[in-house]
Formats: C-alpha cells, structure tokens, sequence
C-alpha cells in the first residue's frame, strides 16, 4: 500500500517520471533506505561492541589494521566490480554481511578479543564500499546520468530515513536487547534487502551498455598511470592530498570523541543507545545542510571557494575539543565527521572532477579515493598510536587543529586549480561548458584575469568561451572593456555571442553599459543593445524610443546626402538602408514590448511594420524575439514571414517551434500550410513546428513527411510524429513495409521516439521475418558451392542481407536508446582490437533491449573474425530445395543472387517456373523478365550488372545493394574512345568518376587505372584540379556522378557521404 501510494506520487511530480520509472525509482528509494539502515545498525553495533569491549585505548591498532586490510581488500574488490553483474555482486556483498554477523556473533559469545575488531573493521569498510561504490553503481546501471542528478535528492532523502531508522533501532533495542545479540538483526535486514535486490533484478531492466567487462582492472596499471594525469592536470595532486587528509582528520576525530564517549557512557547497553541517537540526529542535519546550507552555496559561489568550507568546520570541531573536551563538543565533533562529510565535503569533492579529463576520472578516483584513502587509514593508525604513547591526550585535538589548518590550505590550492584546470579543458574543447555548468553558476572575482585572457586570444573560440564564462561573473564589469574592444570587428558569431552575455547578465552595471551603446553614434553598437535589451525583457521609455526612431531616420537621411556629394555609390546608401532598417525595426519590437501609447511611436511603428521590409531586417526581428521568448509577439512573427523568402520562412518558423506551445492551432495552421513550400528545410521546420503545436487535424499530414525525398523533412517528421506519443504508432507503422529503405528508418525513428511498450513490440515484430530468415541463411552458407563464380552473386546477397540486418538492428536499438550509449559500441564494433569488439557484442547481447541482438548474435560474431563467411568448396551436392528457398526468401538479392545461380545450374529452368518468375517485388520481376529474354536480346549495360560492380569498389563496398542502386540511378555513362583526353592536368573537376570498362592512362604515372578503379572524389564537394592528364588508353566507359547528383542522392541514401568522405568510419 505504502509502495502503491509513493508510485503515485512520483507520477503527479515533476521529476519526469513515466509509470516505469515511477516504479523503478521506488524500488531504488525503498532499497537505498534499506542499505543505509543496515549500515547504520551495524556500524553502531560495531563502534558499541569494539568501545565496551576493547576500548578506545585501541582505537590506533584497529585504524592501523583497517589500513593495512583495505589495501587488499580494495585491490580484490577492483578486480570483480565489473566482472560481474551488479546485482548479483550486490546480493554476494549482502549474503556475505549476513555470514559475517552470525559469525562474528558466536565469536563474541566466546568473548573472543579479535572477533571485537573484526567487527569493528568488518562493518566499517563495509559502510564504505556500500555507500561509496555498490549502490550508486547500481543505480547507474539503471538511470541515466541526468536521471541519476533529477532523483539525487529523493534517493538522499530516502537514505537519510534509513539512517534514522537504523539508528533508531539501534537506540530502541539497546534498552532490551544485549548488544551482542543484536548482531542478529542484522540477517533480517541483510534478508530484506537481499530480497529487494532480487525483485529489482526481476522486474527491472539495465540500461544499454551496463553488461559488466571481462577484461579486469589493474590497481598496478591505474599507479602507473598517475604519474602523468598529475603533470598535466595539477587539481588531481590536490585531489589525492585532500582524500588522504579527510580520512586523516577522521579517524583523529573520531578517536577522540569515542575516548570521551566512553568515559561518559560506561555502560555497553547506554552507549549503544546512545550511538543509536546519535546515528538518528546525523540522518537529520545531513538532510538540512544538505538542502538548505550546501546547495544554495554551491549555486551562489562555485566549487571554487566551497572547497574551505568543510576544513574551515573541521577546523572549528577541533578547536571545541580542544577548548572544552566535554560530551558537548565531542558531540559536535561526531556531527562534523560524519553528516557534515555527507553533506559538505562528498558533494563539493565530487564536483571538483569536473576538472579532470573523463578518460581519466576512472583512475584518478581509483587511486585517490581508494588507495590514498588506505593510505590514510594506515598513517592514521600510526600517528594515534604515537600520540597514546609519547604524547598527552591533550596534544590529540592540537593535531588535529594542524592537520586541519592543512587540510584548509589544501583545499584553497585545490579550489584555485579548479578554474585553471577547468579552463584548460575548456579551451582544448575536451569538454563542453553545459557539461560542468553546476558549480560555475557564479564566477569569483578571481577569474576576472583568465576571462581576460581568453577574450584577448587571437582563437576565435577562445573569446566566444571567454564571453561564456563573464556571463557568469558575479560583477562583469571589469571585463567591459575587453568585450569593448571586440566589437568593432566582431564577425556574426562574436556579435552573436556578445548579445547572448549582454542580455544574460542582470547587473546595473551592465545596464548602464547598455545605455552607453543604445546612446552611441554607432548604428552597429546601437544594434546590438537594442537586441540585448529586447532579450532581456527591459523596457525602453518613450523617450528612448523616440530618440532611437528619430536618430535612425537622420542617420539615413545623412548618409544618403553624404552619398551623393562623395559619389561613393549605391553601396553606402544600400548600407545606410538597411542598418536604419534594422533599428526602427527592433525599435518597434522594444515598443511592442514596453507596450508604448505614444502616438508618435505608434504612427512610426505602424509605417515601418506596412512597408516593405528586407531579408537582413527581417531575420534581425525574427531573432531578437526568439532570443525574448516572449510569447505575445508570436502575431509579429507571423506577420514577418508574409511573403517572405525560404531563408526567413526557415527562421522564422523555428522562432515559432520555440515560442509555440501545445494547442497553438493558428501555428498549426500556418505551419501546416507551409508544408508545401517548394523549399525542403522549409518544410523541415514546419514539421519541426507542428511537433510542438500536436494539432489532430494534421496528424496524416505529419505521417506522410515520413516518405519525403529530403533528408531533413523526414527526420523533423519523424521527430513530429512521434510527439503525438502512441496514437502515432499506426500511422508510423504503415511505413515500416515501404519499399524504400530510407522511409523505413524514418518509420523506425520516429516509434524509437515514443519510447513505450508497445512501440517496442511494434518494431520487434517488424525484425520476426528477418530473425526467421537468418538461420536459413546461415545454412545455405555451409551448402552452396560459393567457389563457383555462378553462385558469387547468391554469397553477395546473403551478406549484404546480413550487413542490412545488423544495422537495421542497431538502428533500432539507437532509436531505442536514451542515454547515447549505443553510438559508443556502434563505433566499438568496427575496432581493430577483437578483445574490443567481442566486448562490444556482449554488451549489446546483454543489454536492456537483448532480445533484439540474440538472434543476430551469430552475424555480430561473425564481425569478430572478418573473412569466416567466405566462400569455401563443399563436398555435398547442392539440392533444388535449398536453391528453392533461397528464390523463396523474400529478400529481392538475395532472390535474385539465387535467379543467377539457378540460370547456370542444369536443375535452372525447373525452378525458373512461371510462378517463381511472378515475384510481389518489382525489381526481382524485372530482373526475372531480363533472364526470359534471349541472350542476344539482353542489355549487356544491366542494372543488376552495374549494382554488382559497384558493390566490388573499395571506396562505395561498404554501402548496401539498396543503396547502391539509388547510387547507380544517379550516375551517367561515358565513352571514350582510345586516345581522347579525359581530363587535361590543372582542369577543375566537378565530377566523381569510376572505370567500368577500358583503361585510362597519367601522364604522371606509369600506371594505369583499371576497372574498379576511380578518380575525382573530392570534386563532389569542391573543384577540384587534376593533378595529371588522363586519357582513354583504350575504348573505355566511365560511370561518373555530378556534384548535383550526388547532393540529390545523399537524401535518399545519407550513408553515401560518409562513403565518400570518411570511408574510414565503416
């Protein structure tokens, strides 16, 4: 009941949550609380039993033991972590706690000394790797990186009531129960969870790419590599120090006030209960300094200065004890050790990776958090044991006070080196800024000088980053003067940019420098203001807008009289036009805006809006109300794109896509009506609109973008479509059948989209055929004779079809995939390493959508060892029956590979029946009536003939028969005969060519180019210069492909330019 009524109220919040992951954030939320509340119980059980019994005086050894233990033990567990799947690891790590308590209790009825710190050390590290590592491994097994950061507060919610009720039990059945015999609870809650972890298991799926690695991980290899990560990023020194130092302060912390713990609570059973309640008032700071101390101060000064504040509480804890080392202030000191450490410093310190590389973050955190931290334990386990036995107790808290003094001074070097490192891979574009955006909401000061920097770089990106990074200055006007000096030369994007940090910063000072610039002479600067001020949503008085409107006319009027008496032209008059243009116009949209009744603005705005208006002006409007995403001026842009040209109708449209909401139907209807503009990104974005608005009157409408010839329109209708969530589905569905392979994709991206169940199931029902298909296949790889060349073209269309299946499949999963994972294997598979690519494979096998990959897994396999399909002579004799499912398939090559084979067999006209010759599919149909025609009847130029060549070219192998016959239909024959000049050397080409028949002769070059062979690539995209004369060395034919051709064939087969220009992606 209580599961049922929390599902529902994660469906009613704004978290995003669908039922599913309503459901399964639940059971992660109900597990996290149960994880954390059998820690808690045992490390209570533990600190009691471990005080009570060995004493405080101990402390030392058991600090040294657990460093020396951890070092093995975080060696051991690095070695399985990702060998095996995490929940069964998971359910491992709870039977074994379970194991240890029932036996580490008979111990302590034996009242067995080392059993004391087996438990201590035991439930201590076990805390550790379920906090730090286990659970939110888990977790991101089964959400998404931006998931996991939604739902961080509700899981830290629900661990913190675990934790309350950990202790509270602790603290409740201390008053009944002997401490050792509650070691026996804890099998009841490992059992509780055990069980939730084996129902997650059940019910839930992983996300893709969360299979575990065989290959394992080397603490020796992460060591190895440290050395250099620390010559380059310098915030890892500090990261490693500052991880040893905490664990440091720690167990010196902790040491002390379990001394003064004792002394107070002589009682075993008082001080269990009274560690109980101090487990229950650690939950509940954790939570209010969580909520309402870190997160606020992160978002308000950065990770930068946030790194001094848990050395600088660490600092005042130690003070206390050593001011008053009463019960009070080792209570404080608890509280600063643990809730503090989990609200404050854990969050920040997680953070500060942002500054290191991400290939890295793996190891660095390997050796810093893990090793160090062992590190730590061991030095700690040492100097306590140094100061039990040479020092006073009293020196205890003054080193702790130096080590936090340390601590502090480590930290702000780490928080300096932050920005740097930060900035570093910022600027090498290892990063981008969205991806490390919390912490630097708000810049110190103390970046003025780097801001500076990178506007003064000559690098182009350097400044849009600089520009990027001032708008997140506290107070940016010290930087004014360098964004000053870009803009007289300011290119497009730097105007761009310096208009986005203008209209993003709320600061009087950066108000008062927008008055400057709308006050100026310059008509460019006035420009920019203008639409900095218009994005910002500040008023202009009437005054203003007066001056603005009045000042622009004169300005036109001037520079037209300047024309005329320098005789500069009608360039400068053109110029002076438009730029007046450009300010009356957002004059008029600040007005609109500040919603002005001045009847000399009105009249202005009004002869300016009924005038006929530029494409420069236009889009000036166009953007500056997109930028203000201000909704009521939607009837302005509207009114703009009144017969307006392609590249304003585009514009425009896509400032409507992003002001639009859904149920807009006047939108809908213009957009609607554009959906036939002869432009084909103008009907793109149309659909791009409509996916917005959702009207149902159009939904047919949105459907048939799915069969467009363009690339763009049937991926924004596809986009569009699945919007409409599951009433699109039938609809996409008619298009799974197409002829067209490219209409098919669209079809499947758009049911990808809509993401549920049943959208699924609909696309794994359209791959059954094909699974079926596969086994037989792979059967009639093992039968025909594939060493006769009469059977080549039956092997190429069994392998083609297995090629097409594969990425069929992938394309599915990719339109499947919400986390971008798939793209990375996808990528993998091709990888020189077979090791890599047999990892890729299993990921996919095992992944969340498995069961698309199993029956393909054989293919997949088949990518690990290149050249195993190959064909090879059989002993057997090929049976008709074979050859008779082949013609059967359903395929069209792999029917028509099995046309040509059965042509050339002496059992060839018996099955080359009028039936079998009948085919549904109209290329196999004209195929079969080329086969019926005599031999001298025959078109020795073929289409199937030509496919087939070009399917033997190295540069076009990789792309399927499908697409290569929409390639062929797109080239021209040429003849040559002997002796004429192709092409004479330094001549551009604008064409693609490739030898079919003859040889073509270099000048250059003793060697000659054969058929197969091909020159001029590059003239697709630009003219190229023949580096050498070619001529026909003997009568030759060309198959030559034009620039125009092949722009017009990439839309139907997108494939085509990666081809061409990165042939090494496939």
């Amino acid at each position: 009941m209580l599961n049922r009524l929390f599902e529902q109220y994660l469906n009613q919040s704004n978290l995003g949550l669908n039922i599913e992951k309503g459901r399964r954030l639940v059971r992660f939320l109900f597990l996290g609380a149960s994880i954390v509340a059998l820690n808690a119980f045992a490390f209570v059980m533990g600190s009691s039993l471990f005080l009570g019994n060995a004493g405080p005086e101990n402390l030392p050894l058991s600090y040294g033991l657990m460093g020396l233990l951890s070092i093995p033990a975080y060696a051991s567990f690095l070695q399985v972590v990702d060998s095996l799947r995490r929940p069964q690891l998971f359910q491992y790590m709870l039977l074994g706690t379970i194991l240890l308590s029932v036996v580490l209790w008979g111990l302590t009825t034996l009242d067995f000394m080392p059993a004391y710190y087996a438990i201590f050390i035991g439930f201590y590290l076990q805390r550790e790797l379920y906090a730090d590592v286990l659970f939110p491994s888990l977790v991101s097994d089964y959400f998404t990186t931006l998931e996991y950061k939604r739902y961080a507060s509700l899981l830290a919610m629900a661990m913190a009531v675990g934790g309350l009720f950990g202790g509270g039990l602790a603290s409740l059945l201390a008053g009944y129960v002997k401490s050792e015999n509650m070691l026996l609870c804890l099998p009841i809650l490992g059992g509780i969870a055990i069980a939730q972890v084996f129902d997650l298991d059940r019910s839930e799926q992983q996300l893709s790419g969360s299979a575990p690695e065989r290959g394992k991980s080397s603490l020796l290899k992460d060591l190895k590599i440290f050395p250099g990560i620390l010559r380059r990023y310098r915030i890892v020194i500090f990261l490693a120090a500052s991880a040893l130092l905490v664990i440091l302060l720690a167990a010196v912390s902790e040491f002390q006030f379990f001394s003064i713990y004792s002394q107070a609570f002589p009682d075993e059973q008082t001080l269990t209960r009274f560690l109980g309640w101090i487990a229950i008032a650690s939950n509940a700071v954790q939570l209010v300094v969580l909520f309402f101390f870190t997160q606020p101060l992160i978002e308000r000064l950065g990770v930068g200065p946030m790194n001094l504040a848990y050395p600088m509480t660490t600092l005042v804890s130690f003070a206390g004890l050593a001011i008053v080392p009463n019960l009070a202030s080792a209570i404080g000191a608890h509280l600063n050790k643990d809730p503090l450490e989990l609200s404050i410093n854990k969050p920040v310190h997680t953070l500060n990776y942002n500054a290191v590389p991400h290939r890295f973050i793996g190891r660095v955190r390997a050796v810093g958090d893990g090793l160090f931290t062992a590190i730590g334990l061991g030095l700690a386990g040492g100097l306590l044991w140094l100061c039990q036995s040479v020092l006073e107790p009293e020196w205890v808290p003054a080193i702790g006070i130096a080590l936090s003094i340390l601590f502090l001074g480590v930290r702000y070097l780490q928080g300096q080196s932050y920005l740097q490192s930060l900035l570093a891979l910022l600027r090498s574009g290892s990063v981008n800024l969205e991806d490390v955006s919390e912490g630097l909401t708000h810049l110190p000061s103390m970046s003025v000088l780097q801001i500076r920097q990178l506007l003064g770089s000559e690098n182009r990106n350097d400044r849009i980053l600089g520009l990027k990074l001032a708008a997140r200055l506290e107070n940016p006007t010290p930087i004014l003067s360098e964004v000053q000096d870009l803009l007289p030369n300011a290119d497009l994007t730097i105007a761009r940019a310096t208009v986005k940090f203008l209209s993003k910063v709320s600061h009087p000072g950066i108000t008062r420098y927008l008055g400057s610039l709308l006050a100026s002479e310059n008509s460019q600067l006035q420009l920019m203001a203008l639409e900095a001020l218009i994005a910002s949503k500040q008023s202009l008085t009437n005054a203003e807008l007066r001056r603005l409107l009045r000042g622009a006319l004169l300005r036109a009027i001037s520079a037209l009289v300047e024309a005329r008496r320098t005789s500069q032209g009608d360039a400068l008059i053109r110029f002076s036009l438009r730029t007046t243009s450009k300010i009356q116009a957002l004059t008029c949209v600040a007005a609109r805006v500040a919603n002005s009744k001045d009847p000399e603005i009105q009249l202005a705005c009004d002869r300016i809006w009924q005038s006929e208006m530029d494409n420069p002006t236009r889009l000036a409007i166009i953007r500056a109300i997109r930028s203000s995403g201000n909704r009521k001026l939607i009837p302005l842009v509207r009114d703009v794109l009144t017969q307006a040209s392609p590249e304003v109708k585009r514009e425009g449209l896509d400032a409507l896509a992003h002001l639009a909401r859904p149920g807009d139907l006047e939108l809908a209807e213009l957009a609607a009506n554009e959906l036939a503009h002869p432009d084909p990104l103008v009907r793109a974005t149309a659909f791009s609109l409509l996916g917005v608005v959702r009207p149902p009157s159009v939904l047919i409408q949105v459907a048939t973008g799915l069969e467009h010839t363009n690339l763009a329109v049937r991926l924004q209708a596809a986009a569009a479509l699945a919007k409409y969530g599951e009433k699109s589905l039938p609809m996409a569905q008619v298009y799974l059948d197409s002829p067209r392979s490219e209409v098919v994709e669209a079809a499947i991206a758009s049911i990808g989209k809509v993401g549920t169940r049943r959208a699924e199931e609909m696309l794994f029902n359209h791959l059954k055929p094909d699974y079926r298909l596969v086994g037989r296949t792979m059967r009639w790889l093992q039968v025909f004779p594939w060493h006769e060349p009469s059977w080549k073209a039956l092997f190429v269309g069994i392998e083609d079809y297995h090629a097409r299946l594969i990425h069929r499949v992938l394309y599915i999963l990719s339109s499947l995939d919400r986390e971008g994972t798939l793209s990375d294997v996808r990528q993998i598979l091709h990888s020189r390493d077979p090791r890599v690519r047999a990892n890729a494979v299993e990921a996919l096998a095992s992944g969340r959508h498995r069961r698309f990959v199993l029956p393909v897994v054989p293919l997949l396999e088949g990518l690990l060892t290149p050249g195993q399909n190959q064909p090879r002579s059989v002993k057997s004799k090929v049976k008709s029956t074979n050859l008779q499912e082949a013609l059967e398939s359903g395929d069209r090559w792999i029917s028509i590979g099995a046309l040509i084979a059965a042509e050339n067999q002496f059992l060839g006209e018996s099955l080359l029946s009028p039936q079998l010759s009948s085919r549904p599919d109209p290329l196999v149909q004209e195929f079969a009536d080329y086969l019926a025609a005599p031999l001298p009847e025959r078109d020795e130029n073929f289409f199937i003939d030509r496919v087939l060549f070009l399917k033997s070219i190295s540069l076009l192998s990789h792309l399927f028969l499908d697409e290569l016959l929409i390639v062929n239909r797109a080239l021209t024959l040429e003849a040559f005969p002997a002796g004429e000049t192709i092409g004479e050397k330094g001549s551009n080409l604008d064409k693609f060519s490739i030898i079919y028949r003859g040889s073509v002769a270099q000048s250059s070059n003793m060697s000659k180019l054969v058929p197969g062979q091909s020159f001029g690539e590059m003239a697709l995209f630009k003219d190229y210069p023949l580096p050498d004369r070619l001529w026909a060395e003997t009568d030759c034919l060309l198959l030559t492909l034009s620039r125009q051709e092949f722009e017009s064939a990439i839309d139907s087969c997108p494939r085509l330019l990666t081809c061409i220009s990165q042939p090494s992606n496939f």
